[in-house]
């Protein structure tokens, strides 16, 4: 990750957790009647939460956050695992689980609202799940492309492409599966290029190969029994300790007063959304005069939902619409959120409005996997925004 010493006037002042100064932006342009909409994609760079030094408080945050995702990771091997393993793979650390193969609802296409529930497709399956953990701090690493190639001693081998699941405990990537008798090799190959930004990753695609995986016999059906006795509290309250530290982050991205956000509950969502100036105000690009992050939580954990499909757009003073665009999924050290640069075309009160559509995963369990139907809209409330720049405008 570039970090970026902070300005002087910054290193003298103490920074609250994620700060975000409030963009007041400086230069000014002529005005039309009625403003042109501005969709022109665009390019993923840094933001400015990316670019300065995190502080001890956020870092801590993001420990914090992985410490949680480590006692759901154990409870999980514990109580839900049949055959399980675990390594290091560039910077990550990641974990497979086999465990009892299990349905799950799914989005339809078109249909407002509207939730599949799919069952265990074939008897003899399981599930492969993997958990990817950024090594450094603990916290699931997610909007990421996972598959997994197993390879038998004998026959052929079986390459699955594994989609991230919204799970009721710890969230992961997995397929039900049926996998070979006897031995077989599991490689994890993890293509990081789907997220915006790439700070933490070294390569493209990152593998994890383990060499000798099997499941003892019997050992699906007892980690079904355990399943099935099992009463659920103990892993809602380990998921919501990791969505305690998640809402800190945010809290302190709202807090000192100098942050222009809002947080607001909409449905099963809190969604948070806050502008913030460039790091380097004197940058001479004309399309980063404002960045615009968006954060999604589940209201009943507080765990972030990732890789979601966000589309804002910016209204000037008269309610006319004068940019719009996709806001990408950007992984972050302490905060990842959804967001993009916007170019400010003149001195005026502009309003954010922020559509979020249900996320395209995966709920897993009957009862608890029957949430996040609903697209939902919101408005960051009128901000005063100054263009930065006239030059080439």
């Amino acid at each position: 990750m570039i970090r970026l010493p902070l300005p002087a006037r910054a290193r003298n002042r103490t920074l609250a957790p994620a700060s975000i100064v409030l963009a007041l932006l400086a230069a000014s342009s002529g005005c039309s009647s009625r403003p042109r909409v501005d969709e022109t994609p665009r390019p993923v760079t840094a933001s400015p939460l990316q670019l300065r030094v995190a502080t001890g408080e956020e870092l801590e945050t993001a420990r914090g956050a992985g410490r949680a995702v480590a006692l759901e990771l154990r409870l999980a091997r514990r109580d839900e695992a049949a055959a399980t393993g675990e390594m290091n793979a560039g910077p990550y650390t990641v974990t497979y689980l086999i465990t009892p193969a299990t349905g799950y609802y799914e989005a339809d296409p078109g249909v407002a609202a509207a939730l599949t529930w799919h069952d265990v497709s074939a008897p003899g399956e399981s599930h492969l799940g993997v958990v990817v953990r950024d090594t450094a701090s603990g916290r699931l690493v997610e909007g990421v492309a996972v598959r997994a190639t197993i390879r038998p001693r004998r026959g052929s081998s079986i390459t699955r492409d594994l989609p991230l699941g919204w799970h009721p405990v710890l969230n992961r990537y997995g397929e039900n599966v049926r996998l070979p008798s006897g031995t077989f090799s599991l490689r994890i190959t993890i293509d990081t290029t789907p997220a915006a930004s790439r700070q933490d990753d070294g390569a493209r695609d990152i593998s994890a190969v383990f060499s000798n995986v099997a499941l003892r016999a019997g050992a699906i059906e007892r980690a079904a029994q355990r399943v099935a006795t099992g009463d659920g509290i103990e892993g809602r309250e380990l998921a919501q300790e990791e969505g305690v530290w998640e809402r800190r982050a945010i809290d302190g991205l709202l807090s000192g007063g100098i942050a222009h956000g809002v947080r607001q509950r909409v449905s099963d969502y809190d969604v948070t959304i806050v502008v913030e100036r460039p790091f380097d105000p004197s940058a001479q690009d004309s399309a980063q005069d404002a960045y615009l992050a968006v954060i999604v939580q589940d209201t009943a954990s507080g765990r972030e939902i990732p890789a979601l499909n966000v589309r804002a757009q910016m209204l000037d003073g008269d309610g006319h619409v004068v940019s719009a665009h996709d806001l990408a999924y950007v992984r972050h050290p302490w905060l990842s959120h959804h967001g993009s640069w916007w170019r400010v075309p003149r001195d005026g009160d502009y309003v954010f409005r922020v559509h979020v559509d249900p996320p395209p995963v995966r709920r897993f369990g009957r009862v608890t996997g029957l949430q996040f139907r609903n697209a939902i809209n919101i408005d960051l409330p009128a901000i005063h925004l100054t263009a930065r720049h006239t030059a080439g405008r």
